[in-house]
């Protein structure tokens, strides 16, 4: 996975990791569930659709979390104003990755705390993509990330406030939305009770 490779409307996965886990008490990032830290999980996952680009978006901690994925064949960016919030994260990686392929396709939001994301689940979102409808993971009556948006919504995406994300986006667009049903996204990583949890969570 070469980001300067050259192929027509490429394709992007964004983790988002920059996060400081206030509430977690250290940086969830390098909490290990099955032998592997989160951020690698997340970063292996991703790796593992057919997405042309992997972006990975570090803030608190940078240099600790960088140091476990370092080897791997992504795009690493180093959001400064990560306390900001979510939305400066988001934005920081896709000014990047756009400066570096202007003619991206589309953009899938993925995050670092939800460990039980699959590579195929995410493949189901990418080949749901026609080129003009957000495609959301749909889970627990709601929807939001993993989700893809196509190239229209780029400008939105880029002008999002800091401290929104993008299931704001979505939920503006939801009759513009394709729904996929991804119950494993419904868990995620906040506190260290929720990651006691996580033996016990199973799907079918």
């Amino acid at each position: 996975m070469n980001p300067n490779s050259e192929i027509p409307n490429p394709k992007c996965i964004l983790v988002l990791a920059a996060g400081g886990s206030s509430r977690f008490g250290s940086s969830k990032q390098l909490a290990e569930l099955e032998g592997r830290t989160l951020i690698r999980r997340a970063v292996e996952t991703a790796l593992s659709t057919s997405a042309d680009i992997v972006c990975v978006v570090l803030g608190a901690n940078a240099e600790t979390i960088r140091s476990l994925i370092d080897d791997l064949p992504i795009l690493i960016v180093v959001n400064e104003n990560w306390s900001d919030g979510i939305g400066s994260s988001l934005v920081a990686g896709l000014e990047t990755v756009t400066e570096l392929k202007p003619d991206l396709g589309s953009v899938a939001i993925t995050l670092a705390d939800q460990p039980f994301v699959a590579s195929d689940s995410i493949e189901q979102l990418f080949n749901a993509v026609n080129g003009e409808r957000i495609v959301a993971a749909s889970y627990d009556g709601t929807v939001g990330v993993p989700a893809v948006f196509p190239r229209k919504y780029f400008a939105e995406l880029l002008g999002l406030s800091p401290e929104a994300g993008a299931k704001s986006l979505i939920i503006k667009h939801l009759a513009d939305v394709v729904r996929i049903s991804f119950p494993e996204a419904a868990i995620d990583i906040d506190t260290p009770d929720d990651f006691g949890r996580l033996s016990f969570v199973t799907f079918p």
